[in-house]
């Protein structure tokens, strides 16, 4: 109960800040209309804050041009993209400008969200294999509605370990292209052998909100133990991860990052722009980023990503 008034207190806090912060949020035109054809474009509002306000009007709200299930792939843009939330939060929060942003160049975007409290505002919280059975459910029904064999997955923090588990663990390498993890959690380096007295600390933080968060057992040690075979990754998969030097949340930044192989890709958000200050949240609000999932989704037809002055946490 206490953990639970615990996240709401923080939420409700994001909130307030959101509404400080939303004034020094940017609306720009859609990106490379284009490559959209006729297809109406959408206004991304590049605020990761956005998505906290969109999320706590509608807690079970798909963002700005997600989960139309009439959309048909285009020729340019022939797999769908599942963007994949972080812990606690949901389909809206974390992709209130992704998503249309993606929409904008002509993807079929679906989101969801997994491991939540009944309410559905707070997702993310359920083990890792459970969620990986709901994302699994949703990539068969996208292929069924779209017809295409395999699906590419976006995700941020959490998302991208979810992503990464699915395609090892969860059966899913045969049905996904690419997992492109925006500051994705994946902890295959210093994190996985964590020194006293932080290994110590951190179990008691799992004994003391195990049960309200399940999720939290599965980053020891010994869980992330299976994922780790073959350099983390998953055969005939490509894995991209985009990073932040100041990102506070995963940390240091190799804990973003998976060892070097022929289908790995790691890239570090300031170089070639010293200016982006873009950190864990804020990188779901920086077009830098999306510009780099774009180019991961389609390396065939790379663009120059935008590079822009970004705080921290806006």
């Amino acid at each position: 109960m206490r953990t639970a008034i615990l996240v709401r207190r923080v939420v409700t806090a994001a909130a307030s800040a959101a509404l400080l912060l939303s004034g020094l949020s940017v609306t720009a035109p859609p990106a490379n209309a284009s490559d959209a054809g006729s297809r109406p474009q959408l206004p991304v509002t590049y605020s990761f804050f956005q998505g906290v306000l969109a999320a706590l009007a509608d807690p079970l709200g798909s963002p700005p041009g997600a989960n139309d299930w009439t959309c048909t792939p285009s020729a340019e843009h022939p797999l769908p993209v599942i963007l994949l939330h972080g812990i606690l939060g949901n389909a809206a929060t974390n992709n209130q400008a992704i998503s249309p942003y993606l929409y904008n160049q002509g993807y079929c975007v679906y989101a969801l969200t997994y491991g939540a409290d009944p309410s559905g505002l707070f997702g993310g919280l359920g083990r890792l294999h459970d969620s990986a059975a709901q994302l699994d459910a949703l990539v068969d029904k996208v292929r069924v509605s779209t017809g295409a064999a395999k699906v590419d997955l976006v995700g941020h923090s959490e998302g991208g370990l979810l992503g990464r588990y699915y395609t090892i663990l969860g059966g899913g390498a045969g049905k996904v292209d690419a997992v492109v993890g925006v500051a994705p959690a994946n902890f295959i380096n210093g994190q996985q052998a964590l020194t006293p007295p932080w290994d110590l600390l951190f179990q008691l933080v799992v004994d003391a909100v195990g049960p309200t968060v399940p999720v939290l057992n599965d980053f020891t040690p010994k869980s992330f133990e299976a994922m780790s075979a073959n350099g983390g990754t998953a055969a005939g998969v490509r894995y991209v991860s985009i990073a932040s030097e100041v990102d506070l949340v995963v940390t240091p930044i190799s804990n973003s990052f998976l060892p070097a192989a022929p289908n790995v890709t790691n890239v570090t958000l300031q170089k070639g722009c010293p200016i982006d200050h873009a950190d864990h949240t804020a990188m779901m609000g920086d077009r830098r980023v999306f510009d780099f999932v774009a180019n991961a989704l389609d390396p065939v037809h790379p663009r120059t990503p935008a590079c822009t002055t970004v705080y921290p946490f806006t």
